[in-house]
């Protein structure tokens, strides 16, 4: 017999997977939960609902995958950003700026920016 935690991780592993492939060939989440629903319930015996694979599919989709995210462009942080975010600080409380806040931002830029 199958221990059923395994098999209920297995379960979830398939879906995530298959959810991903499917997503990246262009299909949309309700045709997605539609078809995975038919396939778990076979594969797995499991009672699945289409609305539980759509609502996952769709923050699947809406969360950058690690694949994706390798490709990005790093974030460059300039000293217009440090002195635009001291300004900004000031303008917003109309207070001038903590030294010691100062000073971290200026120990930032010191050892990030070079």
């Amino acid at each position: 017999m199958v221990d059923k935690n395994f098999k209920q991780e297995a379960c979830q592993l398939y879906i995530e997977q298959e959810i991903e492939d499917r997503l990246a060939q262009g299909k949309t989440p309700g045709n997605i939960g539609k078809e995975l629903t038919k396939e778990v319930n076979q594969i797995f015996e499991a009672s699945v609902k289409p609305a539980t694979i759509k609502k996952r599919a769709q923050r699947i989709r809406s969360t950058p995958s690690k694949k994706s995210g390798q490709n990005r462009d790093k974030i460059v942080i300039t000293d217009r950003d440090i002195i635009g975010t001291i300004r900004d600080i000031s303008d917003r409380t109309g207070m001038p700026v903590n030294s010691i806040l100062a000073l971290g931002l200026e120990s930032y830029k010191a050892t990030y920016l070079q």
